[in-house]
């Protein structure tokens, strides 16, 4: 019998960049260990890292050294810039005692796996089934490196990679039969939904090293984990927790429709019952098979979901949560929602009706930590956002969304300057695109044609938020650095204004250039004149209306022309 062997805690299979730039990859033990010397994750897929934040790399902190229970100490452990020894020395405990469960091709108990697992007619599928942009039955993307005729190979580290991914983000097709599954017809599971990332808008705060992206998602008043709240490694290690709490054992075939048990049990979650099966290559091991059955079902996205920002409703159906998940939407930069990041205020209680949004519990934290002097109001705080955009009835991935901005810390205030600042940055880029489609339409009806439905063909307004998004993110970066000055915030917003100002003016300008010659001369709708001269003046009036800081010495410059 040929044994395999690969152990997280030991190999490498983390990808991190260091400091200087360099990539490669690194065990468990170091990246947490060495947390301080990496400055971030440096996976292929923006998918990856969210899945080994939450699957390994969180549980095992909150499992070993735990939270800060206070503002005051999680300042003391972000100030150290690293684990200290006493951490350090608890974390490598932690892992050598555990290190069995957390050997990928075991036997017994396979890492977030399960050992034996196979369908009624022992049939197994590429491993190409793990990974998304790859062609594998129904799922056939542009551009597939591969056929569905063809073996994928995955090494030991991308195997784990995309065995996360599936618990995370898998699509929600029918799904094989386990052996011993009471629940499987006819060797097929229906009704299963994606992975439970599939139904947020994941928002991961991170900083300028891996430890300090740990730290920021590790904030004090973490949720305090029942009794038998635990990592999944660890629960299918217990017998126990299954009898206790009537649940399937992520270590079985068996699953169930069940709520979280507490923060670990939610981040370590089993979507799916899979078992990778490797074989051995002349360029080493590697894994071409694997057997992807159902997994658990979460009863409803808790409340306790750190990593999405949410819609809160006064009158939720009955039965159902007021709260639920917010989703990115594709083809819009995240900054341009930032409403939703900003919104740091609980609407219970306070009287609302009707639909509120409200930022991420970490948001909320990170701007505690940030009002109790944890944390510089100048500090270089990051946004990641992920999200998955499924079609066909969630079978097939269509679309990955995927996006960084910078943000302001003072931002999250609700009466600081710089939320002003930022909140009005947002506004005028929305109120510029819609003022560039409305002349659009004003210069087809008067060239005699009709405008493009809004949610048909090309419209100019979105092209030029596309020119705007990379000056928007440098003056978002900007206010980051001088948040702690005034004068300097005005005047990072006039230049912003004026250089915004050019821009749009290009793009009209374009618009008005295409326009056909009959144009010129308008033509009469419902006693309204539209015209070449009337489609520039409502423009030129939003610009003058929306920047106001550029209009005034647009204005003085055209007074001493």
């Amino acid at each position: 019998m040929v044994y395999f062997v690969c152990n997280l805690v030991d190999d490498p299979w983390i990808p991190l960049s260091s400091s200087q730039g360099e990539m490669r990859e690194y065990s468990l033990q170091e990246a947490l260990l060495d947390s301080h010397r990496f400055a971030g994750p440096a996976f292929p897929r923006p998918t990856l890292f969210p899945a080994v934040l939450r699957q390994v790399l969180l549980p095992v902190l909150l499992d070993s050294i735990g939270s800060p229970h206070t503002s005051q100490q999680w300042a003391q452990w972000f100030s150290q810039g690293g684990f200290d020894a006493a951490q350090r020395q608890t974390i490598a405990n932690y892992l050598d005692e555990h290190r069995d469960l957390f050997d990928l091709f075991s036997d017994k108990h396979p890492f977030a796996q399960v050992a034996g697992l196979e369908s009624p007619t022992k049939e197994t599928k590429s491993s190409a089934l793990l990974v998304p942009s790859i062609a594998t039955g129904n799922n056939v993307p542009l551009f597939s490196a591969l056929t569905d005729a063809d073996t994928l190979f995955l090494r030991p580290a991308e195997a784990a990679w995309w065995l996360l991914y599936t618990h995370c983000w898998d699509t929600a097709a029918i799904k094989t039969g386990a052996a011993g599954d009471p629940q499987a017809k006819n060797g097929k599971t229906t009704g299963n939904p994606t992975g439970p990332l599939g139904q947020l808008g994941v928002v991961i705060p991170t900083g300028t090293t891996l430890f300090e992206t740990l730290m920021l998602n590790l904030p004090p008043r973490t949720p305090i984990r029942g009794s038998s709240d635990r990592p999944q490694w660890r629960a299918r290690d217990s017998q126990q927790q299954g009898q206790d709490e009537g649940i399937a054992s992520p270590g079985s075939p068996q699953w169930s429709i069940r709520p979280e048990i507490g923060l670990m049990d939610l981040l370590t979650w089993q979507s799916r019952r899979i078992r990778l099966i490797p074989q051995q290559t002349p360029e080493g091991t590697r894994v071409t098979r694997v057997v992807l059955c159902a997994g658990d079902r979460l009863s409803r996205i808790p409340e306790i979901e750190p990593h999405t920002a949410w819609t809160w409703t006064a009158k939720p159906r009955k039965g159902q949560s007021p709260w639920r998940p917010r989703r990115h939407r594709s083809g819009r930069a995240v900054w341009q929602g930032l409403e939703s990041l900003l919104a740091v205020n609980l609407p219970e209680g306070d009287g609302s009706s009707g639909d509120r949004e409200v930022t991420s519990e970490l948001l909320r934290h990170i701007l505690a930590l940030q009002t109790n002097e944890a944390l510089p109001n100048t500090y270089p705080l990051r946004i990641t956002a992920v999200g998955v955009v499924y079609g066909n009835q969630s079978a097939v991935v269509e679309d990955v969304i995927a996006d960084e901005i910078p943000l302001p810390l003072t931002a999250l205030s609700t009466d600081d300057r710089t939320r002003d600042l930022v909140t009005e940055l947002v506004e005028q880029t929305d109120a510029l695109s819609q003022a560039l489609n409305r002349m659009d339409v004003d210069l087809r009806r008067a060239g005699g044609g009709e405008p493009v439905p809004w949610d048909k063909g090309h419209h100019p307004g979105a092209g030029l938020l596309h020119a705007l998004d990379p000056l928007a993110r440098r003056v978002l970066s900007l206010i980051q650095h001088h948040a702690d000055d005034d004068e300097r915030l005005e005047q990072l917003m006039q230049a912003w204004e004026q250089r915004a100002w050019q821009i749009s003016d290009q793009h009209a300008q374009r618009l008005l250039d295409a326009a056909p010659p009959q144009a010129f001369a308008g033509r009469e709708i419902d006693k309204r004149l539209y015209s070449e001269a009337s489609a520039q003046r409502y423009f030129r009036a939003a610009l003058s209306k929306n920047l106001t800081r550029a209009g005034h010495r647009q204005s003085r410059t055209e007074e001493g022309s």
